[in-house]
């Protein structure tokens, strides 16, 4: 049983099969194929097979390449937002600052006004 199992695996791994060009006028019957033409489309094989592979390199790279940039692109974007929120919240604290400072000044400025009225009437 092991047996067959393995010379069924064996059967099954074949080789593709050489795309050998036929001649023009080809009418039946059998081909023989010379070394040469065996050897030029084996080259020719080797050749297309180099291509696929290259160009699945490409497709790999391109892939990587449209990764890190839209990995560039959402750092950007994080960092714009956290530069947005960090601006906003520098002018909050601005704004907070100069309303303390303004209610500051007219706290000081009433205090003074009544420290003038309270004179004036003493005066009087």
């Amino acid at each position: 049983l092991k047996e067959a199992l393995m010379d069924e695996r064996k059967r099954r791994k074949r080789g593709k099969a050489l795309s050998l060009e036929e001649a023009e006028e080809y009418h039946g019957g059998a081909v023989f194929w010379s070394p040469k033409k065996v050897k030029e489309a084996r080259d020719r094989q080797r050749l297309r097979d180099l291509e696929e592979e290259q160009l699945q390199h490409q497709k790999v790279e391109a892939t990587r390449l449209r990764e890190e940039q839209k990995q560039a692109k959402a750092e950007a974007v994080q960092a714009r937002r956290l530069a947005r929120a960090e601006a906003r919240l520098l002018k909050e604290k601005q704004k907070a600052d100069q309303a303390a400072d303004r209610a500051l000044w007219q706290a000081a400025r009433r205090t003074a006004k009544r420290l003038q009225q309270t004179l004036e009437l003493s005066q009087k």
